[in-house]
């Protein structure tokens, strides 16, 4: 495993769909996502209720005791939010993540909403970092999905672009583990999990790079693109897609 001792404590958020862990009842049930639950008339919502209650009972006594097992807190979002408390040896996280994949509790191969929390930047910083991620892992088709009109589901994550996808959060107000007073959530990316090590590498490269140096060099990079080191709106969004892999 690579050398992955970070200047900063990192902790991060995996969001895990229902699809992954009942993907018969994703498809027999919900058609694959095209169907929501509020659409189920009360013969279907029964029906859909006697299948998963005692599957579902089994699987989040495991989810429940393989988190507490490896020091895990249970998020709000997804089906199953994996919350990874801070820390700087970030191996530890890739340790975690394994044995969550032996669990059959991640999936390896799907791409899935990660979000990372790095304390003790500033948010010129953080900015700059979530770009070159963003690069690497943010493609086309999960950017534009949030401005679409019929994706209502989506309109919080639509709010987070019009933010630039950084959430602050300060110790008082978000009651943070670690001793990081100020933090920053990036959360725009979606990530396999055979691809987490080499991201926190990354992370841990970008934070050991000239704090300066690298915000002028994002900076260059957006700018080369015809977009400006601001906030943006649904147009500089759509120009963004177009420098990212599909």
């Amino acid at each position: 495993m690579s050398n992955l001792i970070s200047k900063q404590n990192i902790g991060i958020e995996i969001e895990c769909p229902f699809s992954f862990y009942f993907p018969d009842l994703w498809k027999k049930c919900f058609n694959n996502g095209e169907k929501k639950y509020f659409d189920f008339t009360e013969e279907e919502k029964k029906s859909f209720s006697a299948e998963i209650t005692e599957r579902e009972k089994k699987l989040l006594d495991k989810l429940s005791s393989v988190s507490v097992e490896n020091g895990l807190k249970r998020g709000k979002d997804k089906y199953w939010e994996f919350v990874f408390p801070p820390e700087n040896n970030l191996s530890q996280h890739v340790i975690k993540i394994n044995k969550l994949i032996q669990e059959g509790l991640l999936p390896k191969d799907l791409p899935l909403s990660v979000h990372f929390n790095i304390g003790s930047v500033d948010r010129e910083l953080a900015y700059a970092i979530m770009f070159f991620l963003e690069k690497s892992y943010l493609s086309k088709e999960r950017l534009l999905k949030p401005f679409s009109e019929s994706d209502i589901l989506d309109k919080t994550w639509k709010r987070h672009h019009s933010q630039t996808g950084l959430r602050e959060k300060s110790y008082i107000d978000n009651n943070l583990e670690g001793k990081d007073k100020l933090v920053y959530e990036i959360r725009t990316l979606q990530i396999k999990m055979i691809d987490m090590e080499q991201v926190f590498l990354l992370c841990k490269e970008l934070l050991e790079q000239n704090e300066i140096e690298l915000i002028q060099e994002a900076k260059r990079e957006i700018e080369s693109m015809g977009l400006k080191w601001k906030k943006w709106d649904e147009k500089d969004f759509r120009v963004f897609a177009e420098h990212l892999r599909n």
